[in-house]
């Protein structure tokens, strides 16, 4: 007979079927095991609940603990502010008023047992504590630690051998301390000062002798150091190694007192440990009344499989279903999808969790565009620095041989055209100007050229009316001119001397929506296979060579889309044309450029 398929059997089918599947097995499987391990089980279970008690003891305990604590650094922040305390920290004499403020607290708030400021000169005022000797207190453990750590609430659980005494003469075994050293400087606060409170212990006595653990358990709280700060009488604690379990810290710790078996739970709350100390013999008390528990529980579990699986089917893979589907929707690219939310368990919570998914999928495609703009004025910022140094250390060159040389008016050309270049490289941080604005910064720079390079460099524009006003991206035009002047027109010249090169800017509309901005030499050109390398580089958008040609191509790019960018073409010995394709704009699209400085038409213009 072939072997029944278990693994085929619960693997295949509708997730309702699975259902219906496991949940029959889930009623023999647990009666088998029951008969085998009901005492381990049963002990397990009771421990379990017996831990959760004692955690919730703990945490009530801490609870108060902090409360206690809050609040105590609370009156200290309320004490350092005081105007009196303030006055007393920087050399006041008068200390009748501060004292008198010490004694309203401590009047309204009988948890606390005494206050004491003292300053940096060693002197204090109080409402009740006094110095046992003439010694500083500047001088005291409890000082030093405060003032080691300015700003900071300094817990001192075992206030012992202080030169400090009061008139309830309360024992150290009775009060904790807390103390804080204000800043220097915060507040008008001198340095050196610091608010020292005393509070009883008894304070939360109640809360801890009320809480019983078991038939023989107990709470008791220590500091960070394992010293005792409060136990209720017995002969146990003090045989239990508080050091081990702070430095040890697990969710229980089994010792032997005096042939008994104690389980001990350790929790750590802002400067307390609290310790849950219960009998093990406890966790076992009723196992024997579980037992007969046991068989009713199994019986009842038959009779409501049918009712568990109806529910699971409505409360489960309904849900499930429906999610199913949202995700296929979102699959599909419907970023609107949402999942209703409102129940508390894990199939509502995988709802929240998708339907924070899409959000932060929005968000992120925000962020993209977003990430998509700043690399854009990253790189325009990058573009902005591209006026090379020894361009302006030539510049100022040509300027003092002219001083020398010429007469004057040619440097206040040449200094106004460096001017004017420098000023609409900035345009006030703008990144869109005219194109007016734009041939000016490309004449600006021509000028500049052609006194550095004499008469090497000739230049003219083609700039129609039409087309002035629009609106262009900032230093699109200037790098291709410069390329045009270093690798065409110069190298050309050092090549055939005597050699003039012409560079022409021209603008036009070339068709809806499309301005052309052309830059054309008539230098040295490019070798053809580095020709088809720069076309390669415009087309696939991959840097490889030529900055300039490379920034401006991206920028366009980015800004306007793919339909936009630069064309180049090259015959080697005759020189190259860039033909720059710019969306047509109306000033009025992008934030009004600066006015120009003076009306000098550029449109036909031409300097032989």
């Amino acid at each position: 007979m072939r072997p029944f398929a278990w693994k085929t059997w619960l693997g295949s089918g509708t997730l309702s079927q699975k259902i219906n599947s496991y949940l029959l097995l889930g009623i023999f499987a647990p009666f088998v095991l029951m008969c085998f391990f009901l005492n381990q089980v049963s002990a397990w279970q009771m421990e379990r609940l017996l831990m959760q008690n004692t955690q919730q003891m703990l945490s009530q305990m801490g609870l108060i603990l902090d409360f206690y604590t809050t609040s105590m650094e609370s009156t200290i922040n309320i004490v350092e502010n005081a105007a009196p305390t303030e006055a007393f920290i920087n050399g006041s004499a008068d200390t009748e008023a501060l004292r008198r403020f010490l004694r309203t607290i401590t009047a309204n708030r009988p948890e606390i047992a005494g206050i004491l400021v003292v300053n940096g000169n060693g002197k204090y005022v109080s409402d009740g504590i006094f110095q046992r000797s003439r010694d500083s207190l500047l001088n005291e453990n409890w000082y030093k630690r405060a003032a080691e750590n300015p700003g900071q609430y300094v817990m001192i659980s075992k206030p012992v051998g202080r030169n400090l005494t009061s008139h309830s003469r309360y024992g150290d075994d009775e009060i904790m301390s807390i103390v804080k050293a204000p800043e220097a400087g915060t507040a008008g606060h001198a340095a050196g000062a610091a608010v020292l409170i005393d509070f009883h212990l008894s304070a939360f006595d109640e809360y801890l002798k009320s809480i019983t653990l078991g038939s023989a358990g107990f709470l008791y709280v220590t500091d960070e150091a394992g010293e005792i700060i409060y136990t209720p009488y017995n002969d146990v604690v003090y045989r239990i190694d508080n050091r081990y379990l702070i430095e040890r810290p697990k969710e229980k710790t089994i010792v032997k007192i005096r042939d008994e078996y104690y389980q001990v739970v350790c929790r750590n709350i802002n400067y307390w440990y609290i310790m849950g100390v219960f009998l093990h013999r406890d966790t076992i008390a009723t196992v024997t009344t579980l037992r007969y528990m046991t068989v009713a529980l199994l019986v009842s579990t038959i009779l409501l499989v049918r009712w568990f699986s109806a529910r699971l089917n409505k409360t489960v893979v309904a849900p499930l279903r429906r999610l199913d589907s949202l995700m296929k929707s979102a699959e599909e690219g419907n970023m609107e999808a949402c999942c209703p939310t409102g129940g508390d368990d894990e199939i509502s919570a995988l709802g929240d969790s998708f339907n924070r998914m899409i959000s932060k999928i929005r968000e992120l495609l925000v962020i993209i565009e977003q990430e998509n703009k700043l690399k854009r004025d990253a790189e325009f910022k990058v573009l902005q620095e591209q006026i090379k140094p020894h361009f302006l250390y030539n510049s100022l060159d040509t300027i003092n041989w002219l001083a020398m040389d010429c007469g004057a008016h040619e440097i206040v050309w040449l200094v106004g055209a460096l001017t004017k270049l420098f000023r609409l490289s900035l345009s006030g941080g703008r990144e869109f100007i005219t194109v007016e604005e734009e041939a000016e910064q490309v004449e600006n720079y021509l000028i500049i050229q052609s006194i550095r390079y004499e008469e090497m460099i000739s230049y003219s524009f083609d700039i129609g009316e039409e087309v002035k006003g629009l609106t262009v991206l900032k230093l699109i035009l200037q790098p291709l001119v410069e390329n045009g002047v270093y690798h065409g027109i110069k190298e050309r010249a050092y090549r055939e001397p005597g050699f003039r090169g012409h560079i022409h800017v021209s603008a036009h509309i070339g068709g809806e929506d499309l301005l052309l901005l052309t830059v054309r030499d008539d230098g040295l050109g490019a070798p053809p296979a580095v020709a088809s390398e720069i076309e390669r580089m415009l087309e696939s958008d991959e840097h490889t060579m030529g900055f300039g040609l490379y920034n401006i191509s991206r920028r366009l790019k980015y800004t306007f889309g793919d339909r936009y960018g630069l064309t180049f073409r090259s015959v080697e010995g005759e020189g190259a044309e860039v033909v720059i394709s710019h969306p047509v704009l109306d000033t009025g699209e992008t934030p009004a450029p600066n006015r120009r400085e003076n009306g000098k038409n550029r449109s036909q213009t031409k300097k032989e």
